[in-house]
C-alpha cells in the first residue's frame, strides 16, 4: 500500500510523501499536474472490467485533446472583465484579482446538478466537450478540466482500490470501531482472524475492499499470509477513517467567556489572507461567517499575516490555473482557490480547515461504466452549493474546543 500511495501522490500536488514518518494516508484531495502521465499510469493497470475496454478509447483520446488544448492557452490566463461563456449563465461574476469568482444567483440557468452530471463517466464528458465546441478555448479549458481530473483520479482509486461502495452515511460510522477491532488482531502475534461483532461483519460484507480482503484471508494457506493480509485490512482502515472521519484540527478559539451575558457560542477562526486584497478578504470573510452561523453559534473570521501551520491556514488565489477545484491542503496549510470557483465552495472548504472531511460518497456503477455521487443536500460538507452547517457537526466542534485533541 505504502507503493500504491506513492504512485496516486506522484499523480497530485499532494505533499508530504517523503517528509512524514506516520502510515500512509489517502488524501483529501488529487489534483492531477500531468495529464499524460496520469492517462500512462492509469492506462498500464490491468483491465478488470468490460467496461474498461468501452470507455478505454473515450478516455484516451479527450485526455489527449484536453492536454493539447492546455498547452495552447498556457500562455493566455483570463483577462480582467472576463466575458466568456460561464459569465453569461452565472450574471453574479465576483472581480478577484484579475479574474472571477463565481457568485450564487437565483436567476443562473446552470445549476450544481448540470456540472456534477457530466463528471459521471467518460462518455457524458466527451459529449459535453463536443457539445460546447463554440465555446472559447479558455472556457471550453474551464468547462471540462475539473471533470478530468475527477476522473482520472476516480479510475486510479478503483484501478488500486475497487471502489469504496458501501461507505456511506450508513456505514461511515462503524469504521472507528472495526478499525479497533483490527487493530487489536494485529497487537496480538497470535490473532489470525479479527473477532468481529455481528453488524461489523454484516458492515465489512458491504464494502467491496474488506470483504475482498477478509476472503483473500479465509483463503491464506499458512499463518504468515494471513498476518500479511490482517496488516493490509488495518493499513486500508486507517486510511479510511482518516479520510471519512472528523478529525479535528483546533484552529478555533473561544471568544465568549460568560455564557450567561451572552447564550451564543462565538468561535473567532484565524486565516492568513495571503495575497488577497483587501476588498477580497472581506468578501471571503462575509462568506465564511455568513454560512458558518445558527441560532447558538457562530464563526468570526480574524485574518492573521503570522506563518501558516498547524493552527494557521493560508488562504491561496490560483490566477493562472482556471478550471481546477477548490482544495484545502492540510500538509501545507492553505486553502487553494482558481478562477471559477463558486463563493459558496469557500465555506465548504472551511469545514476542512476546521477537520471535517468530505460527506459525499463516489459509487462505481460498474453495469452502466460510469461513477454516481451520493450525498446528502442539506449538509454543507456533502453538498457545497445548497447545504449548510449539520447540528451534529456544530456539536464535533464545540466538543474540539472544549477538549481539543493533542
Amino acid at each position: 500500500m505504502n507503493q500504491i500511495h506513492c504512485i496516486l501522490l506522484s499523480l497530485t500536488l499532494v505533499t508530504g510523501c517523503a517528509r512524514t514518518k506516520t502510515p500512509p494516508q489517502a488524501p483529501d484531495h488529487l489534483q492531477i499536474k500531468n495529464y499524460p502521465e496520469a492517462l500512462k499510469k492509469l492506462e498500464s493497470l490491468p483491465i478488470k472490467e468490460a467496461c474498461d475496454e468501452k470507455i478505454f478509447k473515450v478516455r484516451h483520446d479527450l485526455v489527449e485533446e484536453i492536454t493539447l488544448l492546455r498547452e495552447k492557452i498556457a500562455n493566455h490566463p483570463h483577462p480582467k472583465g472576463h466575458t466568456g461563456n460561464r459569465v453569461k449563465i452565472n450574471p453574479e461574476i465576483i472581480p478577484f484579482q484579475g479574474s472571477y469568482l463565481v457568485g450564487a444567483s437565483e436567476g443562473a440557468q446552470e445549476s450544481p446538478g448540470e456540472w456534477k452530471h457530466f463528471e459521471s463517466g467518460w462518455v457524458s464528458a466527451r459529449e459535453k466537450f463536443d457539445k460546447n465546441r463554440n465555446l472559447s478555448d479558455e472556457d471550453r479549458f474551464s468547462m471540462i478540466n475539473h471533470a478530468v481530473q475527477s476522473l482520472i483520479m476516480n479510475d486510479t482509486f478503483r484501478s488500486f482500490h475497487e471502489i469504496n461502495l458501501g461507505i456511506n452515511y450508513d456505514t461511515v460510522g462503524s469504521l472507528s470501531e472495526i478499525n479497533q477491532t483490527v487493530q487489536a488482531c494485529v497487537k496480538d502475534s497470535s490473532c489470525l482472524l479479527p473477532r468481529f461483532t455481528e453488524f461489523q461483519q454484516k458492515v465489512t460484507a458491504k464494502i467491496p475492499m474488506y470483504s475482498k480482503l477478509l476472503k483473500e484471508l479465509e483463503l491464506a494457506s499458512n499463518e504468515k499470509e494471513k498476518r500479511e493480509v490482517i496488516l493490509s485490512l488495518e493499513n486500508r482502515l486507517r486510511q479510511d477513517v482518516h479520510r471519512y472521519l472528523y478529525r479535528g484540527n483546533a484552529p478555533v478559539t473561544r471568544l465568549t467567556a460568560d455564557q450567561k451575558a451572552d447564550p451564543k457560542t462565538v468561535l473567532k477562526l484565524a486565516l492568513n489572507p495571503g495575497s488577497l486584497k483587501e476588498d477580497e478578504s472581506t468578501l471571503l470573510e462575509k462568506s465564511i461567517e455568513e454560512l458558518w452561523k445558527n441560532t447558538t453559534t457562530s464563526i468570526q473570521v480574524a485574518w492573521n499575516t503570522g506563518e501558516a501551520g498547524t493552527n494557521l491556514f493560508k488562504v491561496m488565489f490560483h490566477l493562472n490555473e482556471p478550471g481546477k477545484r477548490a482544495n484545502t491542503d492540510p500538509g501545507n496549510h492553505t486553502v487553494n482557490l482558481y478562477p471559477g470557483t463558486r463563493v459558496r465552495s469557500i465555506g465548504h472548504e472551511i469545514g476542512h480547515v476546521l477537520g471535517f472531511p468530505d460527506h459525499y460518497y463516489t459509487v462505481w456503477d460498474g453495469e452502466k461504466c460510469t461513477y454516481s455521487q451520493y450525498s446528502i443536500s442539506t449538509d454543507l460538507m456533502s453538498d457545497s452549493q445548497n447545504g449548510v452547517v449539520t447540528d451534529e457537526e456544530w456539536a464535533e466542534l464545540i466538543n474540539e474546543v472544549q477538549s481539543p485533541r493533542s
